[in-house]
């Protein structure tokens, strides 16, 4: 329970200003960006608090529960992108199964078999930069299935899309994206080559 505006400790130190930020969110405020680059330098000796108000606020909002998300890889492998730490880069020597598009009903399958088992929220996850446009209606056609037989959330991670792409798959029933930016641009150049940080950060 968050404590009422009046009764909020002054900002004094490292650990009231924690419990200040606390109680602001839990009653409806927001932290500052420059607050949470300022907590992200807190001390060895504050950070048990941090962390403590940190799952009080997930308690606030949340309670206990967990949403469970469960993903499909739907094309695997010969990616040409060269990711270091990737085991689907086709410049990678890992010994992964290398598949086209999975067939719509082996998708519709496991979709079926993870909502039947409670599971919240379902993506469609695909290798490489982008979807050719083929690839592209076939995982609309599959998000359209899922929608129609499974009531469960869904979600997409396909590379980088255009506006109109996004627009289909928010019609498709997809309410998230995911796209991963793996480190920071400073740190990008060094772990792949084949794409820019600005693209992905644009597409995130």
């Amino acid at each position: 329970m968050a404590l009422p505006i009046d009764q909020q400790p002054s900002q004094v130190g490292t650990y009231e200003k924690i419990l200040t930020i606390a109680n602001r969110i839990m009653n409806g405020g927001e932290i500052t960006k420059e607050e949470a680059i300022e907590l992200i330098h807190t001390s060895d000796d504050d950070t048990m608090i941090l962390l403590a108000m940190a799952d009080k606020i997930r308690q606030h909002f949340n309670d206990n529960s967990v949403d469970v998300c469960a993903i499909v890889n739907a094309r695997s492998g010969k990616c040409p992108e060269n990711c270091k730490f990737c085991a689907q880069s086709a410049h990678n020597s890992s010994c992964i199964e290398k598949t086209d598009f999975v067939p719509l009903k082996k998708i519709l399958e496991d979709a079926k078999y993870h909502f039947e088992r409670g599971v919240h929220r379902y993506s469609i996850v695909t290798v490489g930069k982008a979807l050719s446009d083929d690839d592209f209606e076939k995982a609309i056609k599959a998000y359209d299935a899922i929608k129609k037989y499974c009531n469960i959330n869904l979600c997409a991670s396909h590379g980088l899309l255009d506006y109109d792409h996004f627009m289909r798959l928010k019609e498709a029933g997809v309410t998230r994206y995911h796209c991963n930016l793996e480190t920071s641009e400073r740190y990008f150049k060094d772990i792949c080559r084949c794409i820019l940080y600005t693209s992905d950060a644009a597409d995130e």
